[in-house]
């Protein structure tokens, strides 16, 4: 839980829009679905080690273990965030610009 608060705590700091920033408007589909797919996402990881021969011993309720891979599903959703940020809004060409080739190339024309 700590490193999703430390990153939500540095983006309010530095005036930037977090996973938070929709539910004044009552928006909760963003952690909703950030919520879900950590625990989708940890479940499969999970179930796919038991089948692969794995053993698990969790000291922790189930409850625990379904808020740990929520919470997992949030930061990784404020990560991309953070990643994404400098791309939302612009086409593929802006993002990525084109460069020219470094090597000029010369053909002659056949006489």
């Amino acid at each position: 839980m700590s490193p999703l608060l430390l990153l939500v705590s540095l983006q309010l700091l530095w005036n930037e829009s977090t996973i938070f920033s929709g539910l004044p408007q009552g928006d909760w589909s963003r952690l909703l679905l950030g919520a879900l797919s950590g625990n989708l996402v940890c479940g499969i990881a999970l179930a796919s080690y038991r089948l692969g021969g794995g053993t698990i011993y969790l000291a922790a309720a189930t409850w625990q273990i379904l808020f740990g891979f929520a919470l997992f599903g949030l930061l990784c959703l404020q990560i991309g965030d953070i990643v994404a940020e400098h791309w939302r809004g612009k086409p593929r060409g802006e993002v990525f610009k084109k460069k020219a080739f470094p090597i000029p190339i010369v053909t002659k024309k056949d006489q």
